[in-house]
C-alpha cells in the first residue's frame, strides 16, 4: 500500500510538473507584464463576448478599442475592464454587449464550462477574493492541469510578449466564415442557443456583474451603452420576451442601442447570431455613422469611406 502511494505521488508529481506547473505559472506571472495603457486618442470601448469579438472592427471606428472574448461572462468582463479604465482616463464611452444570449435564464452555466478554464487561465490574476469564490473548484483544476495548453503556458513564460497577452484578454477576430445556412439547415443553431428549463444555473450571477460594470463606469463619469448585435431571425432563436423583460426589471436606467433586426446580408453572417468579416465591417461602420452623429467620436477616416 505503501508503495502504491508513493508511486501515485511520483506520477502526480510528474504530471504537475509537466501540465500543472507551466498553466500555474501563467496565470500568476503573465497577466503582471500587461501594460494596459492605450494610445491618449483611444476613447471608446467595446466589451463582451464573441458577438463583438466579431462583429465589431475598430479600424472603422476611430479612437476606439474592441475589448471583447468569446464565452465571457461578465464577472470576467469586471475585473479586466476596471484595469482598463484605470490606466486610460481618457476613456469617454463603453459600449458592453448585452445580447438575449448573454441574458439568458442558465447563463451562469458559463462560469462551469469549459470556456471558463481558458478564460480563467488569462485572468485569474485580476479577480478579487470575492470573485475567485464565486468560481467552483473543478474551474480553477481545469485551468490549471491542462496539458493541452501547457506547451504555450511556458513558450509564453520563456519568450515573455505583453502585447500578445494583452490582446489575448481581448480583441476583434476576423471571421470568413460564411455558416447561415450550415448553421439553419442542420440545426445547429438551435442546439448551440437552446436554453434548458432544468438547467441547474440561474443568472444571478450574470446579472449582478452586469450591474458592478454598470455602477463602476458610471463612477468614473464614463457613459455606458448596452450593444445588441444584429441577429438572424431573433424570435425565431431567443427567448426575446424574457430579454427584454430582464433588461426594463434590471436595467431600465441604461440606454441600449439594439441592432437585432439590423439588415446584414446572409453572406454577412457567420451564423445565426454571429457576424463574418464583411458584416463586421458592414455593422462598424453604421456605428461609427451614429457614434459621429452623437459625438461619441470625431469625423470619419478614410477607413470608414
Amino acid at each position: 500500500m505503501k508503495k502504491f502511494l508513493l508511486k501515485s505521488l511520483l506520477v502526480f508529481a510528474i504530471f504537475f510538473a509537466v501540465a500543472g506547473l507551466p498553466n500555474l505559472l501563467f496565470c500568476l506571472i503573465a497577466p503582471a507584464w500587461v501594460k494596459f495603457e492605450l494610445p491618449r486618442d483611444t476613447t471608446v470601448v467595446f466589451i463582451g463576448d464573441s458577438h463583438i469579438e466579431i462583429g465589431i472592427d475598430e479600424k472603422f471606428i476611430p479612437g476606439s478599442i474592441n475589448f471583447a472574448k468569446s464565452a465571457e461572462p461578465f464577472l470576467n468582463m469586471y475585473p479586466r475592464l476596471k484595469k482598463l479604465l484605470e490606466a486610460n482616463p481618457q476613456i469617454s464611452t463603453v459600449f458592453v454587449d448585452v445580447t438575449p444570449h448573454n441574458l439568458r435564464k442558465d447563463k451562469d452555466g458559463n462560469i462551469h464550462s469549459e470556456d471558463m478554464r481558458y478564460l480563467l487561465r488569462q485572468n485569474l490574476r485580476f479577480y478579487s477574493l470575492d470573485e475567485m469564490a464565486l468560481i467552483p473548484p473543478k474551474t480553477y483544476l481545469g485551468a490549471i492541469f491542462n496539458y493541452r495548453v501547457a506547451g504555450s503556458s511556458m513558450k509564453s513564460l520563456i519568450f515573455k510578449n505583453p502585447q500578445k497577452i494583452f490582446e489575448n484578454l481581448g480583441c476583434h477576430f476576423e471571421s470568413n466564415k460564411r455558416g447561415l445556412e450550415a448553421d439553419i439547415k442542420y440545426g445547429h443553431a438551435r442546439k448551440r442557443l437552446g436554453f434548458s428549463n432544468n438547467s441547474p444555473y440561474g443568472n444571478e450571477v450574470q446579472l449582478k456583474y452586469l450591474r458592478k460594470i454598470v455602477e463602476y463606469v458610471r463612477a468614473r463619469n464614463v457613459r455606458i451603452i448596452f450593444l445588441n448585435t444584429p441577429i438572424y431571425h431573433p424570435y425565431e432563436f431567443f427567448d426575446i420576451p424574457y430579454y427584454e423583460a430582464t433588461l426594463k426589471a434590471n436595467f431600465s436606467d441604461v440606454e441600449i442601442w439594439d441592432y437585432a433586426n439590423f439588415p446584414v446580408p446572409d453572406e454577412c453572417r457567420q451564423d445565426v447570431n454571429h457576424l463574418n468579416k464583411w458584416g463586421a465591417e458592414i455593422f462598424s461602420k453604421e456605428l461609427a455613422r451614429r457614434m459621429r452623429e452623437e459625438g461619441i467620436i470625431g469625423h470619419e477616416t478614410a477607413a470608414e469611406m
